[in-house]
């Protein structure tokens, strides 16, 4: 490369600063220049932007957010590591809350939990609730067991909602017990004491 192009563009960008100073509009797009007084009006009422939009009537709101960023105020967005990957493909199936916000200081719950659905990372499935009744509850789990869902074992005793509702409130449903035990491949036995 030619030491005389360097030397063209220097001086082309040394014309376009000062003309930038001169006018105050940038060089590119002559959009006007931020001021000292926008960018303190930014520092005093970021994230509201309605406020901002009202008070910096020359400035859309992508070019407000942009800014923001630009002299700092934003928060800069978190870049995941391939480290920070697998630590969070081994830790988010099984961990609990505190373990896993403990290994991502500075990102909230919802940015690890959208971050393990874009890798396709799911957290274990819980066991079904106590519902106060040992028959329904030996059900509940013999599904959880089986890998089933409460809205599986609804289809497969034809019990519409039944099983769905952790916390029963009504009587106990023989007939959709029945059905589910029947399903589930099981058999009821009456021990007698």
């Amino acid at each position: 490369m030619d030491l005389h192009w360097l030397a063209r563009n220097a001086v082309f960008a040394q014309r376009t600063r000062e003309r930038m100073k001169r006018t105050g509009l940038n060089g590119n797009n002559r959009h006007p220049l931020w001021t000292k007084a926008e960018d303190d009006t930014i520092r005093r009422l970021y994230p509201d932007y309605k406020a901002l939009r009202r008070l910096l009537k020359r400035r859309t709101e992508w070019a407000i957010k942009r800014r923001a960023g630009v002299i700092g105020v934003r928060k800069k967005s978190y870049q995941w590591t391939a480290a920070g990957v697998s630590r969070l493909r081994r830790l988010y199936p099984t961990g609990t809350h505190a373990e896993i916000l403990a290994a991502f200081p500075g990102l909230t719950w919802m940015q690890i939990k959208d971050k393990g659905k874009h890798l396709k990372i799911y957290r274990a499935r819980k066991p079904p609730r106590p519902s106060g009744y040992p028959i329904l509850q030996a059900v509940r789990m013999r599904a959880y067991e089986l890998n089933l869902s409460m809205v599986d074992l609804d289809a497969l005793a034809k019990s519409k909602t039944y099983f769905r509702v952790s916390c029963h409130k009504r009587s106990v449903d023989p007939r959709a017990i029945f059905r589910a035990i029947e399903a589930l491949d099981g058999e009821i036995k009456v021990v007698w004491r």
